[in-house]
């Protein structure tokens, strides 16, 4: 009689013991989980919920390296610029920022917000594999800070 109850003991503490390990390990997957998916991670770009924007920067003012430091600013910012160029011919007056994808230019309006810039337009083309062109005209230095235009490169 003794070592039965001996062995029903060993085994109702063994089985307490499993039961306290496994609820700790539920316990702590399911605080893991929420934390997860509670805590705010910074999207990219900005913090608007977007979460790839690709952007072509275009130099249309003929300033030395100008579209090369907007490039390195706007990475900063999130945004994946995959081509920079310059513009040939004339030089454009003002800075435009064209939408490429989305007719209601949630892009355009993503870039102009971060840049301070309300000159957005539509161009649809979608065979540009990009969200974005930013055309840098003679009013850049209303749109960047002092410190990102005079920005060493090499």
């Amino acid at each position: 009689m003794k070592k039965s109850k001996r062995k029903r003991r060993s085994k109702n503490l063994l089985a307490r013991i499993t039961i306290f390990i496994l609820t700790f390990f539920v316990l702590f997957i399911a605080v893991s989980t929420v934390v997860r998916f509670l805590k705010k991670t910074k999207q990219i770009p900005g913090e608007t919920g977007i979460v790839y924007t690709r952007v072509e920067v275009l130099n249309g003012c003929g300033v030395d390296n100008l579209a090369y430091k907007v490039t390195l600013f706007l990475r900063e910012e999130g945004f994946d610029v995959v081509e920079i160029s310059n513009v040939k011919g004339e030089d454009v007056e003002r800075t435009i920022i064209i939408e490429r994808v989305d007719k209601n230019m949630k892009n355009a309006k993503l870039l102009g917000k971060i840049m301070k810039c309300s000159n957005i337009t539509t161009m649809i083309d979608s065979t540009l594999f990009l969200e974005v062109t930013l055309l840098l005209g003679n009013d850049y230095n209303k749109y960047f800070s002092k410190k990102v235009l005079d920005r060493k490169i090499f």
